[in-house]
């Protein structure tokens, strides 16, 4: 038996995952097969040689551990000499039924590293020795699984990184620590102090592969991090040791020597070795393993720029001669089992969702170029994506709205990407034709997307000088996107007044360019004339096509304008059309603005004891629905709303806290509600009361602590936003048994009561919280629910 390769630098992270695996490769595991799966690059090896030392180590295995390294052997008819030298096998003539024979009756772990360019000679040869051998115990790294009866198949997952809002202070991540003892070795001066969070996030680009991790470690010596992370793909496309040719003789063997070239290359798995090493190499060996349709498959998988599913793929991916559609299915099977795409967790009743790591998309890209169709299968992807969502715009009004919308938030990616497309193709029109249709599917503010969705509309502009509709429609909708922004009133003003001036040379009136007109009226320069231009838009689109949802938007701004600056009747009137309609309609997220503007009535043009609670009923319920939909624009209307409302109720403390949540929501979401009319100067006015009544030091330690603890945190801000809720004694003995899984009937019983009682008593419950099922409500009960001591 050959001794173990040495370890020649640290192992780092993957403790759980080496414990995990060396439970399953001791005797009496029951696991005679284990492999271990990644892509290149991943550190399979390297675990595989940490474990091999680990469970030596352990001395629980009578013959101990062999290896065997199988990188160097190109060709099959070499593998039996290989292996049994490997394994201080000596026989006349080797053959795989002689190394069985030999290995038959020892009890040990056999490991065979980088198994994937051998796949079928080794697959028959580990079933025939599983067979003959009952206590030997193989693992396997390799690219792909074995396929194998009782193979124990570990995937291994990148390093552990985060990125944005996912990054935790304090804690340590293995992709920054490999990073950090890595850069230390070549760079013993290199201090992080200061830079982890850098770190984290520049691995996080890096996928958390080790090899890519480790290549730009490496860099430190030369390069700053930010200049890494800006070059991180050239960087890992190049050798480090450029000095030395490692392509000469280097040790005079000459052509005749008994050593193979590839094989020298590839024996000592050192620093030096690592140092040739580029992330190019290790992909193309991948690459060089598929078949064409797999090849093929895997460049046009790049146009993805993040995560797709099988029917994506079958649309953007498919040919008519070497990828039919009925080909995708299996073809991204075997890429998925070679660890060239990954597959996401997804719930069982979901469809699968895929991607490639950054690192093998851009080099699946480079052959999508070389192979002359990469703009072919750009437009594909364009296509697709396109007309997503113009579906979407047109099916959205109904129950469906918010799987919609939350799908079409998942694509913001495949947009930015798509119009790259347009651009890099001179393709103005089409380009227009898909900023049009995320338009209608309301993306733009459903995703967050406001500051991103404005600039490519401002690229577009830049690049599309003709004065037609198309120019006039994207200056009306920048000018409304910059609006709801909270821009200066002059930007978009200017670009409404082009977008006028070009209507009138073609003598045409367009629908875009009124609302987006009354909306500046709106949010701009507190105009009450924008009540009669939307109620204007809203019976010209209803009346043209109730088939087309666009209506229920301008409904939506009409109720807006109205509730700011209608009279009480009228506001009234049509803020309560609006909620109604939506509460037919089932459109969860449109319901959650037309809430919103019956609050804004409540608030501003009632503002008393009644209305105020009412106003609190409906933001509980809206700010719930922003919760489950993961809605990233509405929260700071909300927050806006509900400070004004806290004030008004003299709930100084709760107003100066709502108001650094609005001030954290400014900066993560680029929203200036301090530009918004109708709106900011009664939240001034609500700031500065709370000023007055809780002291300037008061207001400023609540309005620090809210602001500081909503910053960057989605969830924090929703469960800030959400004061606690007040229920009667009785309804807080009815809920608290209900989360217990008391029944109606069981509740009546127990208290009491008339069960029609239990029915009210819930009705008010859950249009209080904002809840729909129970495990909502104990969630709420547990945080969040005090009672006033009244029964009913």
């Amino acid at each position: 038996m050959t001794l173990l390769p040495e370890e020649l630098d640290s192992f780092v992270g993957r403790e759980d995952e080496l414990e995990t695996l060396a439970s399953l490769v001791v005797p009496g595991s029951g696991s005679s097969l284990v492999t271990l799966t990644g892509p290149g690059g991943s550190g399979k090896s390297r675990l595989g040689l940490r474990l091999a030392h680990h469970v030596e180590g352990m001395q629980c295995w009578e013959d101990g551990v062999g290896w065997v390294w199988l990188r160097p052997v190109r060709d099959r008819a070499r593998l039996a000499d290989h292996l049994a030298t490997s394994l201080g096998i000596q026989q006349a003539t080797n053959t795989a039924a002689g190394i069985i024979d030999a290995l038959r009756k020892r009890r040990m772990l056999l490991v065979l590293d980088n198994c994937e360019h051998l796949h079928a000679p080794l697959r028959q040869f580990i079933a025939a020795l599983l067979r003959a051998a009952p206590d030997v115990t193989v693992l396997a790294t390799s690219r792909s699984s074995m396929d194998l009866t009782g193979e124990n198949v570990h995937r291994l997952a990148p390093l552990s990184t985060a990125t944005g809002e996912n990054y935790q202070d304090g804690k340590s991540y293995d992709a920054a620590e490999l990073f950090i003892h890595r850069a230390r070795q070549v760079n013993p001066g290199f201090d992080p102090d200061g830079q982890y969070r850098t770190i984290v996030e520049l691995c996080h680009q890096l996928d958390g592969l080790p090899l890519a991790v480790e290549l730009c470690a490496r860099r430190t010596q030369t390069y700053s991090l930010n200049e890494i992370a800006a070059r991180r793909f050239d960087l890992l496309n190049a050798p480090l040791d450029d000095e030395h040719d490692s392509t000469g003789d280097l040790l005079g063997l000459g052509t005749s020597s008994a050593v193979d070239r590839d094989d020298l290359l590839s024996i000592g798995q050192d620093d030096a070795q690592r140092a040739r090493t580029s992330l190019d190499n290790v992909l193309r060996w991948s690459w060089d393993l598929c078949t064409r349709r797999q090849q093929h498959l895997l460049q046009r998988l790049s146009v993805f720029p993040d995560a797709f599913d099988l029917e994506q793929a079958e649309v953007v991916c498919a040919d008519d001669e070497l990828l039919p559609r009925t080909m995708i299915a299996p073809t991204l099977d075997d890429l998925q089992r070679q660890s060239l795409v990954q597959r996401q967790s997804t719930a069982l009743d979901e469809p699968s969702q895929f991607r490639l790591l950054d690192t093998i998309r851009t080099f699946a890209e480079h052959r999508l170029r070389e192979s002359g169709q990469a703009e072919q299968f750009r437009h594909q992807h364009y296509e697709w994506v396109t007309q997503e969502f113009a579906r979407v715009g047109r099916e959205w009004l109904g129950p469906q709205e918010v799987d919609m919308l939350v799908r079409c938030r998942g694509l913001l990616l495949d947009v930015y990407a798509a119009l790259d497309h347009c651009h890099d193709t001179n393709n103005m029109e089409a380009a227009f034709r898909l900023l049009n249709a995320t338009f209608a599917a309301r993306i733009p503010w459903f995703g967050g997307a406001l500051p991103d969705m404005s600039r490519q509309w401002a690229r577009l502009l830049e690049r599309y000088p003709h004065r037609d509709n198309t120019r006039a429609v994207a200056l009306a909708s920048l000018a409304y996107l910059e609006v709801c922004r909270g821009l200066p009133a002059d930007i978009p003003l200017s670009r409404l007044d082009e977008a006028h001036a070009i209507a009138a040379e073609l003598d045409v009136e367009l629908l875009q360019v009124q609302v987006a007109t009354a909306v500046s009226h709106c949010f701009g320069n507190g105009d009450a004339q924008c009540v009669e231009l939307m109620a204007h838009a809203y019976s010209k689109t209803r009346a043209q096509d109730p088939t087309n949802p666009g209506w229920a938007m301008i409904e939506m701004w009409w109720s807006i304008c109205a509730a700011f600056y209608a009279d009480t009747d009228t506001a009234e009137a049509i803020t309560q059309q609006h909620l109604q309609t939506m509460t037919d309609a089932g459109a969860e997220h449109a319901l959650g603005w037309a809430r919103w503007a019956r609050s804004v009535f409540l608030v501003l043009h009632c503002g008393d004891d009644a209305a105020l609670a009412e106003a609190e009923e409906l933001m509980r319920a809206g700010i719930a629905t922003a919760s489950r939909t993961g809605d990233r624009w509405i929260p700071i209307w909300w927050a806006v709303l509900a400070a004004i409302r806290a004030a008004k109720a003299s709930e100084h403390a709760r107003a100066a806290e709502l108001s650094g949540i609005v001030a954290s929501l400014t900066v993560t979401t680029g929203i200036r509600v301090d530009r918004i009319a109708g709106l900011y100067p009664a939240l001034r006015d609500g700031q500065d009361a709370a000023r007055v009544a809780l002291g300037e030091e008061a207001y400023l330690e609540r309005w620090h602590s809210t602001r500081d603890q909503s910053a960057g945190n989605y969830a924090a801000t929703v469960e800030l936003l959400t004061a606690p809720v007040r229920l009667t004694s009785r309804e807080y003995e009815i809920v608290t048994l209900v989360v217990d899984g008391y029944t109606h009937d069981d509740i009546a019983s127990t208290l009491h009561i008339e069960k029609e009682s239990v029915k009210r008593n819930m009705r008010r419950v859950y249009s209080k919280t904002g809840c729909r099922t129970r495990a909502e409500l104990q969630s709420m009960v547990s945080r969040s629910v005090t009672t006033d001591g009244q029964a009913s």
